[in-house]
Formats: C-alpha cells, structure tokens, sequence
C-alpha cells in the first residue's frame, strides 16, 4: 500500500516493519472504536516506536482453500453368476469410479464377508466363491482426510442351466388293471447339475414326477423329461413312451375287488393302507373302513391291509391285567383275536415276555412292539380251527385275501382289524373316537397271609 506523496520523496521503503497492524500496538487508529487486526498505520519503525512516515506498507495475506466435501463413487455391477461346471466362482471386486475434482488419488479399502482388502488400486479377486448373499463394506479416502463410504449386498446364483439325459424311448407293457403307471425317473439316463442333485418331472411342475398311461394311450406318446437343480433352474430333453398291450388286457371285463376294515366289534378303521398286488394299487380307508378297486376280470389278486403306527393307540396296564389272568389260566382271553393281540412280540404264544414289550410301550422306553406291527388284520371268513390257539393251523391265519383267476366282482372281501396290545377294545379306530382310558371292573390282589396291625402301610 502505497501513499505516493510522500513514498515518492524518500524514493523507498525506510523502515522494515512492513505495517502494524491496531490489534498489535493496542491502537485504535481508524476511530472505529476496536483494536482489529485489519486496520494498519505507516511510521512505525521495526521497534515499534514512532518514526519518520514513508508511504509505504506491506502485509502478507495466506488464504488457505479447503476442500471439506466428501468424495463421491460408484460401484460397477458385480457379475455374481455361476456359469463354471463347479458349484462357485472367482469373484470380481472392481476398483470404484470415484467422482471428485480436488484429488487426483485415493486411498480404498474393501472389508465385509470376503475378508479385508486396504489401500487397493485396482478390482480385487476373491476365489471359489459360492452360491449366497454376502455383504461388502466400500471405504473411499481423498487426500484433504474426506471419506465416504457405501455397503453393498453381493448376490452370487447358480446360473447355470442343469444338464438333462433322456433315454431313447421306453417301452411298456398295460397291466390287468387296465393302466401302466411311469416315473420321470424311468426316462432318466443320467441328467445333472454342477450344483449337486437334481429334481425329475414331466413338466416345469416339480410334482409331476409320474403319469398313467391306460388303454386310450397305447401306441407312442411324446413326453418331455424336465430337469430342476437345487436353486430351480431348469432344462429339458424330449422322448417317448410306447404302450403296448401284448396280453390283450384293453379287452378285459372290468369288475371291482372291496371290501370293509373293523375291528372284531364292527368298528370301522380309519387310516389303513390297503394294496393290490403289493402295491400295484393303492387305497386307504376313511371313517367308514372301506375300500375298493377296478381290476380286469380273469386274472389273480391278493389284497393286503397294513397300519403301523401309534403303538400304545389303546394300551393300558389293565391290558397287562387280562393278559396276566389269561397266562395263568384264572380267565382266558375270549376270542383269537384277543390272543392275537396279546402277542405283542409275534412269536406265536402269549407269556410273559408280551408283557415286557406291552409295559415298555406304555413307559414309552420303546416306540413299537418287537418283530411286530402295530395292527394286524385276518381275513373275516377265516374260522380258526382253535379259537384259544389262533396258531393251531400250522399254514397260520390268513393275513391276505387272495383271487385266483377272479371273473365277477367280490364286494365282501372284509377284514377284522387287531390293536396289538389292546385286548379290551379302548383303541381310537377313527378320527371321530376318542381312546378311553377310564374302566370299571374288580381287580384282584395276590397276598401274603399277614397279621395286620395300625398304623403299618
């Protein structure tokens, strides 16, 4: 700052103070009633007394700029798609795209489920990465000490298709009943997937897993062989089903085999799986213990009942009452299928050793009966020769009801249902009975002679 009036007669800056400024010499020169740091005065020499004026005043000014923003980026899309013959992937962590104009480099740190990656100056790869969702955590440092920083969720998917095999047509043959049943795994000649298992269907429905072909099918008929991995991609191969008819069943008679389950007391039971021809068809009965089947008439069937389960269904220690009297012969059961259902380990006679398995069910220390089912079912014709002894005949009691080269329809093909263990009918047979467990009736104690006295337990 120059005053030129007088700086032009001394021709030079005489004293090197270079300004003083109100706020150092406790001065308030400009009459504006403060003692700032703005507001100079020229004439003061480097001791800060008064001296000679010379015009001229320096003062040196340093305005620092800041930058107090933080940075700003972007994370490029991360390719998390599975397409290797393994079930993972090597993992592309890119380097931001940071957006910001007062630094030129940046410091970039990674952390989260892969691990911690610092100071990173380009894309990161993480190894054999398979199929789920990670968190990765973004640090982005410019160098005025400003950071951001963005979470992101890494969705890594097996997007790769699963590979299917279909064999080269299937040939089969109608059965007597008039149908064929066929699995999508009967087409199968290897089909996979890098994942691990796959899922056999005749459609993109996962549950359609099977299709029965009847007479209006014989001939070929076009399938489609769906192929489903683990995380519900899907493929799929075609081929053909031949039905053939070499037995000339499609000509048959159709007649009904059915029949009624209850216990020996007309008791209907529910929940029993009843099968023709081990398995070739399958019913279970409802409340009303009936089932039924259409077959082709001409040709042999056996019908078998089975339910095994809830074992103590009806199980008490009065139970274990009757079936003591009836080992020593004080009262015996009064019917076989009473003496049946004492024989809770199956071997073919009653004792004592049925008692253990029948306790041990009670105290549940075992879920079911030894070498036994929970239910067994007789034939309803069937007369035992022994009523007391249902083994007497030495071929056993029919457990089945077999037809050989049936012609007509057989509607009483009836069975008597057996609650093992339950031999004085308290079992739950259907949905609409509750087991009661309350009974009435004289229980007999064996004693020693004693000579009572009071106050003795």
């Amino acid at each position: 700052m120059i005053n030129w009036c007088v700086y032009e007669q001394f021709g030079e800056d005489l004293y090197s103070e270079n300004g003083h400024a109100e706020s150092n010499l406790n001065a308030d020169w400009d009459g504006d009633g403060d003692k700032d740091n703005r507001t100079f005065r020229d004439g003061y020499n480097s001791s800060g007394n008064p001296g000679t004026a010379d015009g001229y005043i320096v003062w040196k000014q340093i305005i620092k700029v800041e930058d107090n923003e933080d940075p700003t980026f972007e994370i490029p899309e991360i390719d998390g798609c599975i397409v290797e013959t393994d079930c993972d992937k090597d993992l592309i962590l890119p380097y931001p795209v940071i957006l910001d104009e007062c630094s030129p480099e940046f410091d970039v740190d990674i952390s989260g489920d892969f691990g911690i990656f610092n100071d990173i100056s380009g894309d990161v790869t993480v190894p054999n990465v398979g199929v789920g969702e990670y968190e990765v955590n973004y640090a982005v440092t410019d160098h005025c000490g400003n950071s951001s920083y963005q979470t992101i969720t890494v969705i890594v998917e097996d997007c790769k298709l699963p590979t299917p095999y279909c064999k080269n047509g299937l040939i089969i043959e109608i059965m007597q009943t008039q149908m064929i049943e066929v699995w999508a795994s009967d087409l199968d000649a290897g089909s996979f997937d890098n994942c691990g298992d796959v899922i056999l269907s005749f459609s993109p429905d996962v549950n359609d897993i099977n299709v029965i072909y009847t007479c209006d099918d014989l001939g070929q008929n076009a399938v489609q062989l769906w192929v489903t991995d683990i995380y519900g991609n899907q493929d799929y191969c075609e081929t053909f089903v031949v039905v053939q008819d070499n037995l000339n069943f499609c000509n048959g008679v159709s007649i009904v085999i059915a029949g009624e389950v209850a216990t020996e007391d007309a008791e209907t039971v529910e929940g029993v799986t009843v099968e023709m021809n081990g398995g070739l068809l399958t019913e279970v009965t409802g409340l009303d213990g009936q089932y039924d089947f259409s077959v082709i008439a001409g040709n042999d069937y056996t019908v078998t009942p089975m339910l095994d389960e809830d074992a103590d269904n009806g199980v008490t220690t009065y139970d274990m009452v009757l079936i003591t009297r009836h080992i020593l012969n004080v009262q015996l059961l009064d019917s076989p299928y009473k003496v049946i259902a004492a024989d809770a380990n199956n071997s073919g006679s009653v004792s004592t050793l049925d008692l253990v398995a029948i306790r041990k069910v009670i105290l549940q220390v075992e879920e079911n009966f030894p070498n036994n089912t929970s239910w067994r079912f007789v034939d309803e014709d069937y007369l035992f020769p022994n009523p007391v002894n249902p083994w007497a005949d030495p071929n056993g009691f029919p457990e089945v009801i077999s037809y050989n080269n049936l012609q007509a329809s057989e509607l009483e093909a009836d069975f008597v249902a057996i609650k093992v263990g339950d031999v004085n009918g308290s079992a739950a047979v259907n949905a609409t009975e509750l087991e009661d467990r309350t009974m009435m009736g004289d229980l007999l104690f064996h004693t020693k002679d004693l000579e009572l006295k009071a106050g003795k337990t």
